[in-house]
């Protein structure tokens, strides 16, 4: 993933679901991607925002039932609902914006 400001977010490759949110050690939240350096806390992600699915080649990603919304090119998604996703999707977790690719 490409956050808008240019900054590359390597996706882990040994793992089918990947937590998306913001660090928190006091609740020992550690998700596989943290977005905290990338402006997550002032933009309103989620401890565990969302989560992105790799299975068979294919990708969706899950809303976590976040505050602030998770958005696929622009458009917000339901709760705890897989939504498909592909190179090139535009992806919002709360304001911080990403380009997800494979």
């Amino acid at each position: 993933m490409v956050v808008t400001n240019g900054q590359e977010i390597t996706l882990p490759t040994d793992k089918e679901i990947i937590v998306v949110g913001r660090e928190d050690p006091v609740s020992q939240i550690f998700p596989e991607v943290d977005l905290t350096p990338h402006g997550g806390e002032t933009g309103g992600v989620s401890r565990q925002h969302a989560q992105i699915n790799h299975q068979n080649d294919l990708w969706s990603i899950t809303d976590l039932n976040s505050t602030n919304y998770t958005r696929v090119d622009g458009n917000r998604i339901q709760p705890n609902t897989p939504t498909a996703i592909h190179s090139g999707t535009r992806l919002q977790f709360g304001k911080v914006e990403v380009i997800f690719y494979t």
